[in-house]
């Protein structure tokens, strides 16, 4: 009865990685994943006990999230292997004694496929185990390849919503210091613009909810500051004296804010209250713009 008590749990920590994995590559549009609770458990914590290192939060989140990943699988087929261990396996000389018989060992021998190490010191006699071993190898390559794939798509998604944040800012600024309001006579293309970069923060937010938990430190480069910003732009250019063409262009940058007020509230924020000025406040407030630097 060893293997109902071994094998089984060891084969739904496997089969639990591999749905965590799935669902955070290849359809991170669902909730309740893994990686959404421990984000939302570390940024948390770091907002709660430790706010001026809250930066910290969403890289944290990335290294305890492919780490987890790791161990679960580790742990997985270390059970799984434990049900024939030791006799269906051929130890090294220097490890015949009693401790090396503990599932210690076994993880040790599940962390050395996975990695593809092959040390040779434990080695599998039977075929399953040689097949199993074979195929957690397998599993370790795979793993290894979608950690890699997994950092390098977000941090340009991340950067594209610093993009939008200080393109946001440097526009004001540049109103400010000019005396043009961004939103006169033909400033259609320049909201379009904005508008493609909301939508695209949008798509980003829903395939990567990941970087919702990467806080900037720098209000000028937070998403969260500037969207209110936005908001007035679409006030500055729905009024009846503006061009028309640029009154279109700011009902499609609303409708594109109001996609991303959507989403924000349905996965992050679960704001009571479905205005995107309110949602957008929410936002700013949980992610401490207050304490930020400009």
């Amino acid at each position: 009865m060893r293997w109902l008590w071994t094998a089984v749990p060891g084969a739904c920590l496997v089969a639990f990685a591999f749905w965590e994995i799935f669902q955070d590559l290849f359809h991170p549009a669902l909730s309740g994943s893994f990686s959404g609770w421990v984000g939302r458990s570390t940024f948390r914590l770091f907002r709660r006990y430790r706010p001026s290192l809250l930066s910290m939060a969403g890289p944290l989140t990335l290294v305890i999230v492919i780490f987890s990943w790791a161990l679960l699988q580790a742990l997985g087929f270390a059970l799984i292997y434990w049900v024939a261990f030791p006799q269906d396996f051929q130890l090294n000389p220097s490890n015949q004694s009693g401790e090396a018989h503990g599932f210690w060992m076994i993880l040790y021998y599940s962390l050395e496929v996975m990695t593809t190490l092959g040390l040779g010191d434990v080695l599998p006699k039977t075929d399953w185990l040689r097949l199993l071993a074979t195929f957690q190898a397998l599993v370790g390559f795979a793993l290894l390849t979608a950690s890699l794939s997994y950092i390098v798509l977000i941090y340009p998604a991340l950067g594209r919503l610093r993009s939008l944040a200080r393109r946001t800012e440097i526009l004001v600024e540049a109103a400010r210091k000019t005396g043009i309001d961004v939103v006169s006579g033909s400033a259609e293309r320049l909201i379009g613009d904005l508008a493609d970069g909301v939508i695209q923060a949008r798509v980003d937010f829903m395939h990567f909810p990941i970087i919702y938990y990467f806080h900037s430190d720098h209000r000028r480069s937070s998403l969260a500051h500037s969207l209110p910003v936005l908001l007035r732009f679409v006030e500055d250019g729905s009024t009846q004296d503006a061009p028309e063409r640029v009154r279109l262009a700011a009902a499609v940058l609303q409708g594109a804010l109001e996609d991303l007020a959507h989403v924000l509230s349905r996965r992050f924020i679960h704001a009571t209250s479905s205005d995107p000025g309110a949602i957008f406040r929410a936002y700013a407030e949980e992610h401490l713009l207050a304490a930020g630097h400009d």
